[in-house]
């Protein structure tokens, strides 16, 4: 028995990963691979923009976010988060009806990946919104 709690033990200090003064591990960034929206892809009113991929972390992902901005102005039209729950992969797959668009808007859909650690990585990819 005393066997069985010295390896249990051993395996709890193991995985939590800090040092001795209770500081994470170097970071090491996600990996957000995103096929969805293409970079200057075109979508006029009434039609989804759809934002779909990946995101790998080591460190296990706490959450996922996604954010649809017009670049000029700031004004959020789209976001949504998603809580992860300390998983190493992640696919994501969002999607935003565009609506009150008026002449072409220039938009950047921005996907956050957080990691247990509340460390953030993103990635961007521009689109055109129209009318």
């Amino acid at each position: 028995m005393k066997e069985l709690f010295a390896v249990l033990s051993l395996v709890v200090l193991l995985a939590c990963k800090k040092d001795d003064n209770g500081n994470p591990p170097p970071d090491t960034p996600s990996t957000i691979s995103m096929t969805l929206p293409t970079a200057n892809g075109h979508y006029p009113n009434a039609t989804p923009l759809n934002v779909r991929g990946s995101i790998t972390d080591q460190d296990l992902l706490k959450s996922a976010r996604v954010e649809i901005k017009n670049k000029a102005n700031g004004t959020m039209y789209f976001s949504q988060t998603a809580a992860v729950a300390n998983l190493p992969q992640f696919n994501f797959d969002w999607s935003w009806t565009v609506t009150g668009m008026t002449g072409i808007v220039t938009a950047t859909v921005k996907v956050t990946a957080t990691d247990r650690y509340d460390r953030q990585t993103t990635r961007e990819v521009d689109v055109f919104l129209e009318d």
